[in-house]
Order: C-alpha cells, then sequence, then structure tokens
C-alpha cells in the first residue's frame, strides 16, 4: 500500500524518453525499474506484431479466395524468396533482417538446387528410383498398398480437389510466414527456427539422395498400385503455366520423407513451445488437414507423414536442448550468403548442363 497521494503520484509518473520508473513498495527504501517497452509488452501490441497480426489473415483470405475461383493455387519459391528480399529493404531493421535471415534464405535455395539435382540424376539413371520398399511399409502399417486408393474413392470431388490442392501449395508459405512472426514477436527463438527448418531440409536432402521414393501416383501409373489420380499435376495443368509447376516442385520423387509435414510440423512444435497451447493447437491443426491432403492428393503415402513427423521431432528436440544461440555479424553473414548464393548457382548451372547433354529433349 502507498501512505499518502504523493507517494501515489510519484509511482504512477508519466514516461522519461523510452524509460517508465515504477516504484513499489518491495523493501523499505529501495525501487524497482522496468523499461517502458517491458512494461507495455504484456498489454500492447507493437508495430511489428500488429504487421503480422494484420497482414497474415490478409495473405491467408487472398490465397483462399484465389484457391476457391480456381487462380494462384501455386505457391512458387521464385516469387516468395524474392519478395522477402524486397521486405526486407523497405523494413527498418533492415541490418538484422539480412543478418538473421540472409543465410537461411539462401540455405532454402541451396536445398531447392541440390533436390532438384538429385532429380536430374534419377532422369538420367545415376541414381535409382525405388517404389518397392516404401509399398511394403505402407501395407504393414495400413494394410493396403497405398492409403491415396482409399481416400480418393471415398472423398474425391471437384471441391476437395481444390482444397487440397491449395492446402498442398501453401506449406512454403505456412513456414515462411511462420518465421517472420517468430522473427518479429520472439526474435530470441528465431535461430531455433532457423536451425530447425534448416535442419529438416538437409537431413531429408540426405535422404532424397540415398533412396529417392517415388510417390502414390507414380506407383499407381508404374502398375505398383491401384488407380490413384494425381490430383495435384490435374488441378495445375489447368490454371497455372508449366515452367511454374516445375519450378514450384524441384524433384517429384522425393516422397520419403514428407517436408510438407515436416516443415509445419516443426512450426507448430515450435509454437507451442514458444507460444502455448492455443497457438500450438492451431498450427497442429494445419499439420493435420496437410497430411490428410498429401495423402488425398496421391503425393505421400501414410508412412511418409509419419517419416516426416518423425524427422521434425528428432530434429526440434536437438535444437531444443541447445540453450545458447549464436548471433552471426552482419559481415559474416554477409560472407555466408554470398558464398551459399555462389554455391546455388553453381549447382544451377551443373544442373543445365548435364540436363541439356545428357537427357532428351522434347519435341
Amino acid at each position: 500500500m502507498f501512505d499518502t497521494a504523493h507517494d501515489l503520484a510519484h509511482a504512477a509518473d508519466v514516461h522519461t524518453n523510452d524509460t517508465l520508473r515504477l516504484e513499489t513498495p518491495t523493501a523499505p527504501g529501495s525501487t524497482t525499474t522496468f523499461s517502458g517497452s517491458r512494461a507495455r509488452s504484456a498489454r500492447e501490441l507493437t508495430p511489428d506484431t500488429l504487421i503480422i497480426w494484420r497482414l497474415t489473415p490478409a495473405l491467408i483470405g487472398l490465397y483462399v479466395l484465389l484457391a476457391l475461383t480456381g487462380h494462384g493455387l501455386l505457391v512458387t519459391k521464385t516469387l516468395i524468396l524474392p519478395l522477402l528480399g524486397l521486405y526486407a529493404l523497405c523494413h527498418r531493421e533492415r541490418a538484422a533482417f539480412l543478418r538473421d535471415w540472409g543465410p537461411y534464405v539462401a540455405g532454402t535455395l541451396l536445398f531447392d538446387a541440390c533436390r532438384g539435382l538429385i532429380f536430374t540424376f534419377t532422369e538420367t539413371g545415376a541414381i535409382l528410383v525405388h517404389r518397392d520398399y516404401v509399398i511394403l511399409l505402407e501395407q504393414l502399417v495400413t494394410g493396403t498398398s497405398a492409403m491415396s486408393v482409399a481416400l480418393q474413392t471415398a472423398w474425391r470431388s471437384t471441391i476437395l480437389d481444390r482444397v487440397f490442392v491449395a492446402w498442398h501449395g501453401s506449406h512454403f508459405l505456412f513456414f515462411l510466414v511462420f518465421g517472420l512472426a517468430v522473427w518479429h514477436t520472439r526474435r530470441e527463438e528465431f535461430w531455433r527456427y532457423r536451425s530447425a527448418c534448416l535442419g529438416v531440409m538437409y537431413c531429408g536432402l540426405v535422404i532424397y539422395a540415398l533412396i529417392p521414393t517415388a510417390p502414390p501416383w507414380l506407383a499407381s501409373r508404374d502398375g505398383l498400385v491401384p488407380q490413384v489420380t494425381p490430383i495435384t499435376h490435374q488441378v495445375y495443368a489447368a490454371s497455372v503455366p508449366l515452367e511454374l509447376v516445375k519450378a514450384f516442385d524441384s524433384n517429384p520423387v522425393a516422397a520419403m520423407p514428407s517436408l510438407h509435414i515436416a516443415f509445419p510440423a516443426v512450426c507448430a512444435m515450435l509454437g507451442l513451445r514458444i507460444s502455448g497451447p492455443v497457438i500450438g493447437l492451431l498450427l497442429f491443426t494445419y499439420v493435420i488437414v496437410q497430411a490428410m491432403g498429401v495423402v488425398y492428393l496421391g503425393e505421400h503415402y501414410l508412412v511418409d507423414i509419419i517419416a516426416g513427423a518423425l524427422l521434425a521431432w528428432f530434429v526440434v528436440r536437438q535444437v531444443w536442448r541447445h540453450r545458447g544461440a549464436h548471433i552471426l555479424s552482419l559481415r559474416l553473414a554477409a560472407a555466408y550468403t554470398a558464398i551459399i548464393l555462389a554455391g546455388t548457382a553453381a549447382i544451377y548451372l551443373v544442373n543445365v548442363i548435364i540436363r541439356h547433354q545428357l537427357l532428351p529433349r522434347p519435341n
């Protein structure tokens, strides 16, 4: 309790620059000082937080509208990543953004380039595409050669086709928007998000290189499982130029593990730990719908989904065990980004040369 009206007025004093001084009777003659940002954090939203809360629903609404009208069902890396660069240039903390996001975005591009090169090697016959082992695993887990057959038989409709294709295409936008939200609202945890996503990418890449796996629709085309319609390709063919489809799916024989599940599962697990059960539940709902969608579309087996979720759990567990964040200087981050981008360009060039020299050209 305050002894006098004077003490009460003094305790509610106004801001001095960026500091709000609150005096509480913790002990005789002592005071406790809180920074203004900390005192406001529990009740007020910062401008950056407002951006996330306003922009994210707008993006989701626009995407859903385009999807339901048969347009824009594809979210391409070639569009999103340059937009992140533009966002960085317009941001008031552009140096911090480039420091934190530069190596991460470059690493994502490198991953996609390596993924495309692996597919080229499968087309040339240098790496064999595997089909039988995943069908056997699917039979052991589900009792059927592909759960996609059952879902397409029971659920197939034009509306579900569009909804699940849109959901399937949104995964790349989803985990990047989640990263932006973490960077703006819980920046001290951003390194965990970045490390987990890169860990999932490159663990998945190693598995793709060792055992590139055909999805159910491709196994069906080869007569190894009953009829599975390639719904994603059909919907994209009706509304998206072929070159954009290729930009989106740089390796169609990368079914195991499912990174369509691993990426949002990473976000859900981190969101649960960072933001609590409500946000975690919303994020896990996205993961569940994505899992149903990719099986329905014939893009993944159920065992691919399980493998993707286990990979996400393993990587997040390893990341969470480390308590300290390793923050790069801007100069070192820029150097890493430049080196990674140079390697990415070299891999893209090698891929183009191999495809030009060894693969037959379409008539």
